[in-house]
């Protein structure tokens, strides 16, 4: 809590004790870690103590609770605030910096680092970071993750190569019997079709990655791929449909307080009943 923090600050100014304070942001981010009106409430104190600790040398437990913020949802609830990039960058760098191997962390940042600079529209840097996760994989299951955004990054870029990068991600999928997996490929592949208007196409992939994303029970997958269905559908004319996936896309954003998705959903709605003539919804 901020007033918490204040008044620790003023009663505990000295070294020692000013680790104790760094402790118990470290402490609070892990208990806090997947509610995120908690963490956005003192975020600013957040930042500022993952930044002390790099400057003491703390990097394990500053790339830590970095991690968490990245891993457990918060941005991908909440958005990339000019605030986090700036401790994302600084503490990627302590990362790569450091004689310490922190790949696996490295790796997670580097990719939600390219999902912000994807969004932001700079897709070369968010390409450098995806490759660069990617030697980073601690797994078959994160190398193919990868390998399917930074496929859709390629295909933007019109570089063909992006049909290599989804067909491994594929044989991972399917050798690994991995669903989440299959469905970021089949997503994929159906979003490449819709970029070139190519929708029937793209419906087609994209129904199939729907089946498997509600058969893991993943809300994220879930969510996105229903978006992009519905997105499909829409530029179909099916603008019921499209509202429909949307309203419900919108009632799992209300379920989990993910503004992320709520705002997705009700832009969405907003088109479909554009579509549907409704000026005033």
């Amino acid at each position: 809590h901020d007033l918490t923090y204040s008044y620790l600050y003023v009663e505990f100014s000295e070294a020692l004790h000013h680790e104790i304070i760094l402790t118990g942001i470290g402490n609070y981010v892990n208990i806090k870690s997947t509610i995120h009106d908690a963490l956005a409430f003192d975020l600013v104190h957040i930042l500022g103590g993952i930044r002390q600790l790099h400057r003491s040398g703390n990097h394990n437990i500053a790339l830590n609770l970095i991690g968490k913020l990245m891993t457990d949802g918060y941005v991908d609830s909440r958005g990339y605030s000019p605030q986090i990039l700036e401790q994302m960058n600084q503490s990627i760098q302590a990362g790569m910096d450091s004689p310490t191997d922190y790949q696996e962390v490295l790796h997670y940042l580097l990719t939600k680092r390219g999902n912000a600079l994807d969004e932001s529209g700079d897709l070369l840097s968010a390409q450098a970071d995806y490759e660069h996760a990617l030697q980073f994989a601690p797994n078959d299951h994160r190398r193919a993750i990868v390998l399917c955004v930074l496929g859709g990054i390629l295909f933007r870029q019109q570089n063909e190569t992006y049909v290599e990068l989804l067909e491994e991600a594929y044989q991972i999928g399917l050798h690994t019997d991995d669903d989440i997996v299959l469905e970021r490929v089949l997503e994929a592949q159906g979003v490449c079709a819709l970029l070139v208007e190519q929708y029937e196409i793209a419906e087609e992939f994209l129904n199939e990655a729907v089946e498997i994303a509600l058969k893991t029970r993943d809300k994220g997958r879930i969510v996105a791929a229903q978006y992009n269905l519905a997105t499909v559908k829409a530029n179909l004319g099916k603008n019921r449909e499209a509202l429909a996936i949307h309203q419900n896309n919108y009632k799992q954003g209300k379920e989990t307080d993910n503004l992320y998705w709520i705002a997705l959903s009700m832009s969405g709605m907003g088109l479909a009943y554009h579509g549907l003539g409704d000026r005033i919804l």
